[in-house]
C-alpha cells in the first residue's frame, strides 16, 4: 500500500468517524473550554475550542477541533478531533482519531485505537493501546504497548515498546536531515524535536509477529522480532521516457490548480464582486471560527446527501408500491435533478469559490503596501492572481499539500456560510412594513343626470359626542348616549 492510499485511508476513516459521532448533545465553544474534574458530560461532546481541557468524564464521544487539547480525564466512547497539539494521559475507551500537528501519549495513557495524521506521534512508556495503530506522519515513537498491529506511513519510526502483533511500515531516507520541518514549526509555536529518517527497534523493542517494512536504507533492528524480518529496498523516482520526472508531475498539478482557482475566482470578481467581498471579512476578524463552520459543515454534508438519496428512494418506491408509476417517475426524475443541482452546487462552492475565497484575501494580503500606487480595481485584480498563484503552489506541494488543500477549503467554505447566515438572519429579523390602515369614504349614490359631488360635498362623519366633563361618578349602569336615541 503507497502513501496517498493510506493518507487517503486516514482521511476517510477520520471523516466517517465524525460523521458517525455528530449527535452531539453539549456544544463546547470559545478560547478556553475546559471539563473540570468531577464534572459528567453525558452524551457527544462537541468542541470548538482553541484550548480543550477534559479533566472529567465524558460519557459519550468527543468530536470538533481544538488548536490544544489536554485530556487527563476519561472518555467512555471515541475522540475525533483535529488541531494543532493534543497531550493526552487520560482513558479514551474506544479509538482516538486525531489529525494535527503533534499527538502525545504520556505515561498512563489508554486508548482502544489510534488512528491519525500528525507530523509528530509520541507514545511514552507506560501509555497502552488496546487495539490496532495506523498512522501517516513524519515520525511515530513507539514507547508504549500495543496489543494489536502497528501501521506506519512516514519518514521516522522508532520502536521501544512492546507491540504485540505485526509491524508495516514505510519509512525515509536515514541520510536526510529534518532541521528543515523544525525550523518551519518555530513560528507557530511548536518546539519539536525530530529524529533522523528510517527504522529503529531499540533494544527494549519487542515485535510479536513479524515486521515488514520499506526504505531507501535497512534499518537497525536491535530488539526482539517473534516473526520474520522482510525488507524492501524503495527506488528514488528517476526521470525516463515512460515515467516523467516529479518536478515535471508537480508542475502539470500545479497549472491544472492555478487555472481552475483563477477561472473561478475571475468569473465570480466579475460576475458577484460585492458578495465576494463579504467573506473576506469574516477571513480577517474571525479565522478560527471561519476554520470550525467549515470542517463542520463538510463533514456534516456526507450524511446529508446520503438521507437525500435513501429520502427520495423511498418516496420513489411508496408510490411503486400503491401503482401510481408515472407519478414516480416524474417524483423520482425532480428529486435527483433537485437533489443533484443542490449537492452539486455545495460542492461547488467548497471547492472552487471558497478557495477562490480564501486566495483572493492571500493576495490582498500581501499587496496590501500597493493600495497607495494602484487603482481599487486594478490592487483588486492582482490580489487575485497573486493569491491565486500562491494557493495553487501551497496545495500542489507533495505530502503536505492535501492538509493545506484541506485547511484552505475549509477556511473559505466556513466564512461563505457564516456570511449566508448573517444574511438569512437580517432578513428573519427584518420587521414587515405596516400597511397603510384604508381611508373611510361614505358611497354616495347619484342620479344618472346629476354630477357626482365631490369630495367637499360629502358629508362629515357624525362622531359620537364628547362627554361633558364632570359626568365621571356616574350611577351603575347609566349610559350617556342614552340621550342620543
Amino acid at each position: 500500500m503507497n502513501t496517498t492510499r493510506a493518507r487517503w485511508i486516514v482521511l476517510m476513516a477520520i471523516l466517517w468517524g465524525l460523521v458517525g459521532a455528530l449527535s452531539a448533545r453539549e456544544l463546547f465553544q470559545g478560547s478556553a473550554c475546559v471539563v473540570p474534574a468531577g464534572e459528567t458530560v453525558r452524551g457527544t461532546l462537541l468542541v470548538l475550542c482553541e484550548t480543550l481541557t477534559l479533566e472529567g468524564t465524558v460519557e459519550g464521544d468527543v468530536v470538533g477541533l481544538a488548536w490544544r487539547t489536554h485530556l487527563s480525564g476519561s472518555v467512555s466512547g471515541g475522540v475525533y478531533l483535529a488541531g494543532g497539539e493534543a497531550h493526552l494521559r487520560g482513558s479514551v475507551a474506544h479509538n482516538l482519531h486525531y489529525a494535527g500537528v503533534v499527538l502525545t501519549l504520556q505515561e498512563g495513557a489508554r486508548v482502544g485505537g489510534l488512528f491519525g495524521g500528525t507530523l509528530l506521534t509520541d507514545i511514552a512508556a507506560g501509555a497502552t493501546l488496546d487495539g490496532n495503530l495506523l498512522m501517516v506522519g513524519y515520525e511515530l515513537r513507539m514507547g508504549g504497548s500495543a496489543a494489536g498491529e502497528l501501521n506506519f506511513w512516514g519518514s521516522a519510526l522508532q520502536v521501544s515498546g512492546q507491540v504485540d502483533g505485526s509491524v508495516f511500515a514505510s519509512v525515509g531516507d536515514p541520510a536526510s536531515d529534518s532541521g528543515q520541518i523544525r525550523a518551519l514549526l518555530l513560528p507557530f509555536g511548536f518546539d519539536v524535536q525530530l529524529d533522523r529518517p528510517g527504522l529503529v527497534v531499540t533494544k527494549s523493542g519487542q515485535i510479536g509477529g513479524d515486521l515488514t517494512y520499506s526504505g531507501l536504507a535497512e534499518g537497525i533492528v536491535a530488539g526482539v522480532v517473534a516473526g520474520e524480518t522482510r525488507y524492501t529496498q524503495s527506488q528514488l523516482p528517476l526521470p525516463t521516457l515512460d515515467e516523467p520526472a516529479t518536478l515535471a508531475v508537480y508542475g502539470g498539478v500545479l497549472v491544472q490548480e492555478f487555472t481552475a482557482l483563477l477561472v473561478v475566482g475571475i468569473a465570480c470578481w466579475l460576475l458577484v464582486p460585492r458578495a465576494l467581498q463579504l467573506p473576506l471579512q469574516q477571513l480577517r476578524t474571525r479565522p478560527i471560527s471561519s476554520l470550525s463552520v467549515g470542517l463542520v459543515a463538510f463533514i456534516v454534508s456526507f450524511p446529508i446527501v446520503l438521507i437525500l438519496a435513501l429520502l427520495g428512494l423511498a418516496v420513489v418506491l411508496v408510490l411503486l408500491a400503491i401503482r401510481l408509476e408515472g407519478v414516480a417517475v416524474a417524483v423520482g426524475l425532480v428529486w435527483g435533478v433537485g437533489s443533484a443541482a443542490t449537492v452539486g452546487g455545495f460542492y461547488f462552492i467548497a471547492i472552487y469559490v471558497a478557495r477562490a475565497v480564501v486566495a483572493w484575501a492571500v493576495g490582498r494580503f500581501l499587496l496590501r503596501s500597493l493600495r497607495g500606487t494602484m487603482t481599487a480595481r486594478n490592487l483588486s485584480l492582482a490580489g487575485m492572481v497573486l493569491g491565486v498563484g500562491v494557493v495553487a503552489v501551497c496545495v500542489s506541494l507533495p505530502v503536505v499539500g492535501w492538509l493545506v488543500n484541506a485547511a484552505v477549503l475549509f477556511l473559505g467554505l466556513g466564512a461563505v456560510l457564516a456570511v449566508v447566515a448573517e444574511q438569512l438572519r437580517a432578513w428573519r429579523e427584518t420587521p414587515l412594513a405596516a400597511a397603510p390602515l384604508a381611508s373611510y369614504r361614505p358611497i354616495i349614490m347619484t342620479h344618472p343626470n346629476r354630477a357626482a359631488p365631490s369630495d367637499a360635498d360629502a358629508p362629515p362623519l357624525a362622531l359620537p359626542p364628547a362627554q361633558p366633563q364632570g359626568m365621571d361618578n356616574l350611577p351603575e349602569g347609566f349610559r350617556w348616549d342614552f340621550f342620543n336615541d
